[in-house]
């Protein structure tokens, strides 16, 4: 399958054939996963009929691809199905024609049949235990298959179109692939390949493309010298010869034939290329039988004759069909066709071959094999024409190999069949001459499969049809020819120098009889022949002498001609053939002499060139071609060492040729003239050195003829990279042949060896002139930068030094710095080659370079320890480069190990007589070792240099990456000797440095770090280390102990088990192999919380110290594990759940923060954050799985209801460290140019969006978690304010990696895994095809709306910055909400906002351009194009920009579809303007009060109560009567609901107290209403009704009976009997107290209150509370006179106080404020105090009044105790350090700032010490709230500040205002003031639906004075500045003390 075919496969194909792959994985594979991929499969309808379609195909071969890469599991299943799949083809419904790839012509039937047999073939070949079932199964349907063709031949009635749609495709596929197999990769994997997966590499230049393989060389091995196994098979039954018989009958192909031809001419079948079916039938079914019996011997002579008759039929009426058929014509009129059809004369070609492969398996005797053979060369030599030759070459090779396989069979006849052959080739046979003529340009043979030539090879172009049919037959001739003569040996010893002499003759004769022009078909023919026969038969004596010597070194260059180079191919493979070594010898030797002697003729200078010289050089070329083969092919160490040797022995002598000639033409030729001579050998012995290993120990001959080598590769300038001079191949060569050779290291320490370097020829000073020198010169310079310490000795240097400075790594440069010779050189060559050394290369980020980068970090650091100094500063020198390109090796654990192992052998060293011999001493786990000093006062310098080095190495690896090093750090002390840890050096400075360095990978706190003063450095990660230590080092020696008692690998899985389940067992409690791997992983989501992931973190990181090699099967089970938390929607993926509306609060509910809980995720996106840190220097695989991981994480939908990451600001720290962990992946390098950081970034933005697509919550973090998060905030911020400069057009405009579809096409490399996401966009990253791009959001999917052509790039870029000024502005406005949070403004002087300099760019940016009004504009509509609910959700968070509310309001209304799922869009769309400009949908309107009423249905009965006072108030506005539906519904749905609503409509018929003023837009409304009401009511409920008033009527009754009696005892003791006188009746409750059903009166209770004409009076009550739902049924239980029980709640004494005459509506609507302040203090998790007492109207002037428990007034205290609030505080709960007295306090706060903050918005007056009660508890309570808003006392004057803050008050909050509860004071105020303003429009709504009710608190400006209380314009800061300030400004008020006096003055009220 090619790569255009597989990007032609449909996406199902693509993806269940990649499941089918990864399960194949598993092992074991889960049962169900099998089942879900058969499910895909045919089913099985009534009757046993299979229903097939495309997608049903696609997930049968899934299946097979798993059956076949699993190691055949659950077979059984699996192979029952197939089995009965393949019984059912035969009637199997065909569904659809699809073609998989564009060229596709087969039937789908048969393709479909070809496969499944195939695949049931490959398990047969695999798998004996089924082989008999599956062989009879497929022989059994083909008998199947003949039986329906058969009686459809014969019965008319039979036939239709069915048989070429299902029955005949069918077939040919079954008997096409039956029997076939191989014993390699089974056939059906190789028909479905597994993808290869491309890689990255580094990008090359065009000219250095294919020039690393042995490509470059034309190969000499023929494919006939080639052999490959055949595939072998034992079936063979009659059954298929009897079934051959019937299909082939003449009556059943014509039947066959008129079918098809009507079937091909009217397209009814789309996919059928058969005009005639017999052609195609004849030659599967021949094939069929070919295959089967190829390789069976010993069968029964009649089957035998029975199948040669049979055969011969079918090959003699092939042969007169042949003769009448025209190819020619036959292909001309498929031209005329639309639809290509078989080409019949080929096809009966292809069967007549088929036929004589049969014959000349059933030939039985000589006399018939000879028979047999005549017939065969007859056939053979017939002249054809040459179309008709390349028509018949199917039968004419099977006609040559039939001589060969006569010959094998019977050995008698092979001298005939050998004469035949060399007749063939050497008269030669006509057919040859023809195709010869018939060539333009005779091609150069043997070219094989690979035809890439070297430099001057002209024969590199297409073969052509004819020389392809020439090299193909001559080859088959020439291999049964060898055939033949090995069979001839067995009968006649000399049947090869027979040939070899008769061959001779023969082509003598040849040349006589043929003319000049055909002779070169004859000679080239004998040297293929007599090459061939020398490899074929070399173990046969005198064989390869002969052809040797006699033959073709006779003819070679003699004289020179073309033949000459098919010689020297012949001469290579007779040498790979390993034939004598004198052979090798001999032929080595004359290759030698061509190329010296050739490249000596060269450079000749007219008449001195020797002819001899000249015979040569047009051989040199093909010489280095055999060359490079047999380095290519040649086998065994010490051959290969050899051919090495003879190699650059002949590459020396070369150069020594060069020499003399130059010494010879000294003026005309110099040494760099014979440069290119030596150059052409480079590449060769590049092929034979690739495959041998570096050599480390030469022999003194390799070793000197590598320096020579060397020398004059310098010289040459082959090792100069792109220099222009020399071929580029020619460089890479040079550089793959540096990674084999040896060390140039001298074996003396005498400078003998620099001296004689100075006279080897290469590099005397005369062979270079003084302008060459200088130059070599200067390109050294250049390649040491110049550096002033080398500039002068480079400048010295004589033509020898300079180019005697080799380039190699630095680490075998130490070979070369530690040289004797070298450092003794008086040049200082070693200063050239120490800066040699310190060039550090660039290696990519890979698992495989990390090992070497440790090998080579171990050995600098034993080299910083050498005896000389000189190398010690090199090794030190080279370090810091080598750590700073590769910042890994500071947190590597191996490199940290030998470090501390080093230090602790220095360590040792000090203890070692200094007087002793130096030792060395090895390294633990490295190769090197350590040689000591001679003095101890040198080896203590040692260690405390290195120590000193080792600190500092720790020292930054604790800054990079601290949780990794402290890990490592463990695990080395968990390792050590436990005997000799008190002395052990390298463990000391471990635990010194986790001490020392503790602090230094923490971040710490910006900003309130001057407030929290908590020490959260170095004791907590210290006593971390310890506690994680101590852990490892127990479970390390249970794990240790557990081991030793493991003897198996039974026990071992054991022991494995039990672990597993011991974790689960642990985790359903809540208390290396791959599955503990996983287990460890996972274990954390079962008991997901921060202690589980605490522990989960530390295991992570002992295991990635502890076992460096898991690294990567760790990091798949890590992030499987991570996306398993987001599957089942842990911590930060959990799903919000719907809070209750504050103002809709019911019955039960639950008013509290829904916080997820994130810290689990916080722990692990911090250890996420340092693994990618260590990746981006570690590991490319690692960066692309982390890039996966987020791609899975994060979505690209913004506003999705069902957000993947829960919105909720408790969340949103830990979003923005994961999105943080995000950025930096696609902020550098790490992740290159491509589409898949194009989407990641994409992803980042819409997440992050995505948290502004909710309204704004209320921090409900601590404060020094609230701070970290914000740190979080503002770190992303500033990366993503950095992430500008990474977007430009060069990065995210690089489409490069991605082409619109018809675009540019993509070299196969990039193209290998091309994957579609959309019709028209093409991505080239192979996991990238998993990215959903279906946001209509997404930046990368706006070219979905776009033209096909290639955008401008800059518009992708515009709109990422866009976006990013978008979130950042957002983000920016988040940030400063919760530092106002955090740290809420303070009074001057008191110390102010701390900022960082992280929030300079910030304020900056706030402060600009980027906040204006004009800005916003355009960010609302980006905004609406990203998300409708990213735009609706702005005014929650941009309070300060003019007109953002209207324009959001004109979107929605243009767009409301868009918003109709969120609740939040109606006050856009319902506007105020909407609503007064007579807009119709919003005017009175059917539509809008149906959908208003239906809403208001939808709220539970306990909900409506709250707002009864408004729904009455409602019906003045009711035109169309909804209002009235909904109330009587209402009251039908619930009977406590109806009663409230009769009190209250009967207080609002009339405008007064009294009831004498009517409302006359109530009035008459609210009596209809009453009486449809109360005539609904029947049954229980009207006596529920009825006993409710009657006893709350006679209750308020006593008001009455008392009024005439005297203020005093007298009217104390009316109101004592009337109470007397109640019974008080089952299944009654107070107005005010729905919640409570009344069990007794306290008879002693009643008071009559101060009023003397109004006469209220308060009474206790016995109550049981049951909630409102439990008290309508019992109060409807008990009018259907059922038993009650009263134990259903808890019983208290409530107080109420009975007002007559008083208008307790305003009560009501200050007591629904508080209420509602209550219930969003309690949702955002605000520790406020508020108590909003019940008041319920019940008439006019009527009312109930819930009295405050355990509290009394101030007036009341001051009366009792004549002290002050704090002397009151100090009485009642202790000194003020007490507990009592604290938490009293708390409680004084808590309450003081919500009441404060009531009173502030709702400007509540009157505040006199009567008004404010204390409970028991120390909470203050707000009463009586007659005066408001609008109304004060003493006319309106508004005399009383914002805020009652009393001197006693300040003195019980601490003193003075710096004091801390008053601070405290101050925050709650202030957080309590930001938590309500979000809900100012409900509370505004609430209070304008009472404007019309004549309360004396409405005076005309009541909505704007209270709106603008709310500072809606404000930005958090400014209103907590604000509030600040009406604090202030109300603190100590002298109007406060001024009114105080006044109410003592007029009714004295203590103050």
């Amino acid at each position: 399958m090619t790569l255009e075919d597989q990007c032609h496969q449909s996406f199902f194909s693509k993806s269940v054939l990649q499941l089918a792959r990864t399960l194949a994985k598993i092992n074991p594979t889960p049962y169900e996963q099998v089942e879900k991929l058969l499910a895909l499969c045919p089913l099985e309808s009534h009757g046993g009929v299979f229903r097939v379609d495309q997608r049903s195909q696609d997930a049968v071969v899934a299946v097979g691809v798993y059956l076949l890469e699993s190691g055949q599991q659950h077979q059984t299943l699996i192979l029952q199905y197939l089995l009965r799949l393949l019984r059912a083809l035969p009637k199997a419904v065909w569904l659809d024609e699809k073609r998989i790839y564009p060229t596709d012509r087969m039937p789908v039937a048969e393709r479909f049949s070809f496969l499944l047999t195939t695949l049931l073939t490959d398990v047969a070949t695999n798998s004996e235990t089924v082989r008999e079932d599956i062989i009879a199964t497929q022989v059994e349907v083909l008998s199947t298959l003949t039986n329906v063709i058969t009686r459809a031949a014969r019965d008319d009635q039979l036939r239709s179109i069915s048989l070429c749609r299902g029955t005949v495709p069918v077939l040919l596929g079954l008997a096409r692939a039956l029997g076939r197999s191989t014993s390699g990769v089974p056939l059906f994997l190789q028909i479905f390949p597994e993808p290869v997966i491309p890689t990255s590499v580094p990008a090359e230049p065009p000219q250095m493309t294919k020039k690393k393989s042995f490509i470059n060389f034309r190969p000499i091995i023929p494919r006939s010298l080639s052999s490959t196994l055949p595939s072998c098979s034992d079936v063979v039954s009659l059954t298929v010869l009897s079934n051959a018989k019937k299909l082939l009958a003449k009556e059943v192909l014509t039947v066959l034939d008129e079918i098809a031809s009507e079937v091909f001419a009217s397209c009814q079948v789309k996919m059928f290329p058969y005009r005639s079916v017999r052609e195609t039938l004849n030659l599967v079914m021949v094939t069929l039988l070919r295959e089967l019996l190829a390789y069976e011997k010993d069968l029964p002579v009649p089957f035998t004759r029975d199948v040669q008759d049979f055969v011969k039929g079918l090959f003699l009426s092939g042969q007169t069909e042949l003769a009448v058929q025209q190819s020619e014509s036959g292909e001309k009129s498929d031209l005329n066709k639309k639809i290509p059809s078989i080409n019949p004369y080929r096809l009966n070609v292809q069967a007549n071959a088929a036929c004589i492969d049969l014959l000349v398996w059933a030939s039985t005797d000589e006399s018939e094999a000879e028979s047999l053979c005549n017939r065969l060369t007859e056939k053979a030599n017939v002249p054809h024409g040459h179309r008709l030759v390349l028509a018949h070459m199917p039968l004419l090779l099977v006609c040559l190999e039939g001589l060969g396989k006569l010959a094998e069979k019977f050995p008698n006849i092979a001298g005939t069949c050998i004469n035949y052959l060399q007749d063939f080739l050497v008269s030669p046979s006509p057919i040859l001459l023809k195709l010869h003529r018939q060539q333009s340009d005779f091609l150069t043979p043997h070219q094989g499969n690979l035809t890439v030539k070297v430099t001057g090879d002209t024969s590199n172009r297409p073969v052509s049809a004819s020389a392809a049919a020439f090299e193909r037959l001559r080859d088959t001739a020439i291999e049964n020819l060898c055939i033949a003569l090995k069979s001839g040996l067995t009968v006649d010893a000399n049947t090869v120098l027979a040939f070899i002499s008769s061959i001779s003759s023969r082509e003598k004769a040849g040349y006589d009889r043929l003319p000049e022009s055909d002779n070169i078909v004859i000679s080239h023919n004998v040297v293929v022949a007599l090459g061939h026969v020398a490899v074929a038969l070399k173990d046969s004596p005198r064989t390869t002498e002969t052809i040797l010597h006699q033959c073709l070194l006779q003819r070679f260059c003699r004289p020179p001609s073309n033949l000459d180079t098919l010689i020297v191919d012949q001469l290579g493979c007779m040498l790979l053939a390993k034939n004598d070594p004198k052979v090798y010898d001999e032929i080595m030797e004359q290759f030698s002499k061509i190329i010296i002697e050739a490249s000596s003729g060269t450079y000749g200078i007219g008449a001195v060139q020797d002819q001899r010289m000249k015979q040569y050089r047009h051989v040199a070329t093909a010489v280095h071609n055999a060359l490079a083969n047999i380095c290519a092919n040649i086998q065994g160490e010490a051959e290969m060492d050899k051919l090495l040797m003879r190699l650059l022995e002949l590459f020396v002598k070369l150069g020594l040729a060069a020499k003399q000639n130059s010494e010879k033409h000294p003026a005309v030729l110099k040494a760099s003239s014979s440069a290119g001579n030596l150059g052409v050998l480079i590449p060769v012995i590049a092929v034979l050195v690739r495959r041998v290993p570096p050599i480390k120990e030469p022999k003194p001959r390799l070793l000197k003829l590598f320096r020579d080598f060397w020398l004059f590769c310098i010289v040459m300038g082959f090792t100069q990279q792109e220099s222009g001079l020399w071929p580029a191949d020619w460089h890479m060569a040079v550089c793959d042949i540096a990674v084999t050779s040896p060390l140039l290291l001298s074996h003396t320490k005498h400078r003998s060896e620099m001296k004689e370097l100075k006279y080897t020829y290469a590099v005397r000073d005369d062979s270079v002139s003084v302008s060459e020198l200088n130059e070599l010169r200067q390109q050294i310079l250049s390649l040491l930068e110049h550096t002033a310490d080398v500039t002068q000795i480079i400048n010295k240097f004589s033509f020898a030094q300079v180019r005697s400075s080799p380039e190699i790594n630095f680490q075998p440069m130490f070979g070369y710095l530690l040289d004797p010779v070298i450092q003794n050189d008086k040049y200082d060559m070693w200063t050239c080659i120490n800066r040699v050394s310190e060039k550090v290369s660039h290696r990519p980020r890979d698992e495989r370079q990390e090992k070497l980068l440790v090998l080579h970090a171990q050995f600098l650091l034993t080299h910083f320890n050498h005896t000389q100094v000189q190398i010690r500063r090199v090794a030190d020198k080279l370090l810091s480069k080598l750590v700073d390109r590769f910042p890994l090796l500071l947190w590597n654990g191996n490199v940290l190990r030998t470090l501390l192992d080093i230090l602790q052998v220095l360590g040792y060293s000090l203890q070692l007589d200094p007087n002793d011999a130096n030792p060395t001493i090895p390294i633990p786990n490295t190769p090197f070792s350590i040689t000591l000093m001679d003095t101890l006062e040198a080896r203590e310098r040692t260690v405390s240099d290195f120590a000193a080095r080792c600190q500092g190495i720790l020292q930054e690896a604790m800054k990079w990456a601290p949780e990794a090093t402290r890990s490592h750090l463990q695990n080395y002390q968990t390792h050590l000797d436990q005997n000799n840890l008190y002395t052990h050096s390298g463990l000391a400075l471990a635990t010194e440095s986790v001490l020392q360095y503790a602090g230094l990978g923490t971040s710490v706190s910006c900003g309130y770090s001057t407030l929290d003063k908590r020490h959260k450095g170095m004791s907590d990660l210290t006593s971390s280390f310890m506690k994680s230590l101590s852990l490892r080092t127990h479970y390390q020696g249970e794990i240790s102990g557990l081991l030793l008692m493991v003897s198996d690998e039974d026990q071992r899985d054991k022991l494995v088990s039990k672990l597993l389940g011991d974790i689960k067992i642990a985790c359903d409690n809540k208390s290396i192999h791959r599955r503990l791997l996983r287990c460890v992983c996972t274990s954390c989501l079962n008991l997901f919380t921060e202690d589980a992931m605490d522990n989960s973190t530390a295991c992570w990181q002992w295991i990635l110290s502890a076992r460096h090699d898991l690294t990567l099967p760790f990091m798949q089970e890590m992030i499987s594990a991570w996306q398993d938390s987001v599957d089942r929607r842990l911590g930060l993926f959990s799903r919000q759940p719907e809070e209750v509306n504050p103002l809709a609060a019911y019955e039960g509910c639950k008013l509290e923060p829904h916080v997820p809980q994130v810290g689990a995720h916080d722990l692990w996106i911090k250890f996420i954050s340092e693994r990618i840190e260590i990746a981006k220097y570690d590991s490319d695989a690692q960066v692309a799985m982390f890039a996966g991981m987020f791609h899975r994480t994060l979505h690209m939908t913004v506003g999705n209801p069902d957000s993947k990451i829960n919105r909720h600001i408790g969340a949103l720290g830990t979003r923005f460290r994961l999105l943080s962990c995000a950025l930096t992946l696609i902020q550098g390098d790490a992740i290159p140019k491509s589409l898949s950081k194009n989407v990641l970034r994409e992803r980042i933005y819409c997440a992050c969006l995505d948290y502004f697509c909710a309204a704004r919550g209320c921090p409900t973090q601590r404060a020094g978690r609230l701070q970290d998060d914000i740190n979080a905030l503002l770190n992303f911020w500033n990366s993503l304010h950095a992430d500008k400069k990474y977007l430009k057009t060069s990065i995210i405009g690089d489409f490069t990696s991605y082409q619109y579809g018809g675009g540019a096409s993509l070299s196969p490399s990039v193209a290998s895994d091309l994957r579609s996401t959309s019709g028209e966009f093409v991505m080239t990253n192979g996991w990238i095809n998993t990215v959903p791009l279906s946001s209509n959001t997404s930046t990368l999917s706006k070219r979905s709306t776009r033209s096909k052509r290639l955008i401008n790039p800059d518009i992708y870029v515009k709109d990422y910055l866009k976006k990013r000024a978008l979130i950042l502005s957002l983000l920016a406005v988040e940030i400063q909400t919760m530092k106002v949070w955090l740290q809420t403004p303070r009074p001057a002087g008191q110390g102010g906002e701390v900022s960082t300099p992280q929030e300079e760019a910030l304020v900056k940016w706030l402060s600009g351009g980027f906040n204006s009004p004009k800005a916003w504009s355009g960010n609302t509509n980006l905004a609406w194009n990203i998300s409708p609910a990213l735009a609706l959700f702005l005014p929650t968070r941009i309070h300060n920009v003019q007109g953002l509310d209207a324009e959001i309001s004109h979107l929605v209304r243009d767009n409301p579809i868009a918003v109709s799922h969120l609740p939040d869009a109606l006050q856009y769309l319902a506007t105020s303007e909407n609503i007064l400009s007579d807009i119709p949908e919003f005017s009175p309107h059917p539509l809008t009060a149906q959908y208003a009423v239906r809403v208001l249905t939808s709220y539970p009965p306990d909900t409506l109560l709250f707002y009864i006072p408004q729904l009455t108030q409602a019906l003045r506005y009711d035109t169309m009567g909804y209002v009235t539906e909904l109330i009587k519904l209402a009251a039908k749905k619930s009977q406590l609901l109806l009663h409230q609503l009769i009190w209250n409509m009967e207080t609002n018929k009339f405008r007064d107290e009294e009831g004498h003023e009517k409302d006359n837009d109530l009035h008459e409304v609210i009596e209809n209403l009453e009486k449809v009401m109360l005539a609904n009511l029947s049954g229980p409920a009207k006596q529920f009704y009825e006993r409710e008033f009657d006893f709350f009527g006679k209750v308020t009754n006593i008001s009455a009976i008392i009024k005439p009696y005297p203020k005093g005892q007298e009217r104390k003791k009316a109101c004592l009997e009337a109470l007397h006188d109640i019974i008080v009746q089952t299944g009654c409750y107070l107005p005010s107290n729905p919640e409570s059903v009344i069990l007794d009166i306290d008879r002693k209770s009643g008071t009559p209150m101060q009023s003397a004409a109004k006469a209220p009076y308060l009474a206790r009550f016995q109550v049981c509370k049951c909630g409102i739902s439990e008290l309508e049924k019992q109060g409807m239980a008990v009018s259907s006179g059922q038993e009650v029980s009263t134990s259903i709640g808890p019983v208290v004494w409530q107080a109420a106080i009975f007002k007559v005459g008083d208008d307790v509506r305003q009560d009501m609507l200050a007591l629904q404020v508080i209420s509602i302040f209550k219930n969003i203090f309690q949702t955002v998790g605000l520790d406020l105090f508020l108590f909003p007492y019940c008041v319920v109207a019940t008439s006019p002037g009527c009312g109930v009044i819930e009295c405050v428990p355990n509290a009394k007034s101030r007036d009341q205290l001051g009366r009792s105790t004549d002290t002050g609030m704090y002397q009151y505080f100090l009485d009642l709960y202790g000194d003020e350090n007490s507990h009592k007295f604290q938490q009293a306090r708390t409680n004084f706060v808590k309450s003081m700032a919500a009441y404060s903050l009531v009173g502030f918005l709702l400007q509540i007056k009157d505040r006199h010490n009567g008004n404010i009660m204390l409970d028991t508890d120390g909470h203050i309570i707000h009463i009586d709230f007659g005066f408001m808003f609008e109304s004060s006392p003493g006319g309106n004057l508004g005399f009383e500040p914002d805020i009652k803050l009393t001197e006693e008050m300040v003195m019980v909050m601490g003193g003075k205002v710096e004091a801390a509860p008053f601070q405290w004071f101050v925050e709650l105020c202030i957080k309590g003031y930001l938590a309500v303003r979000p809900y100012r429009e409900a509370i505004v709504s609430l209070v304008s639906l009472m404007l019309d009710t004549g309360l004396p608190c409405f005076r005309g400006q009541t909505i704007r004075l209270l709106r603008a209380r709310f500072t809606p314009q404000a930005t958090e800061k400014e209103a907590a500045q604000y509030m600040l300030n009406i604090i202030l400004n109300s603190c100590l008020s002298v109007r406060t003390k001024v009114y105080d006096m006044i109410q003592n003055f007029q009714n004295e009220i203590p103050y």
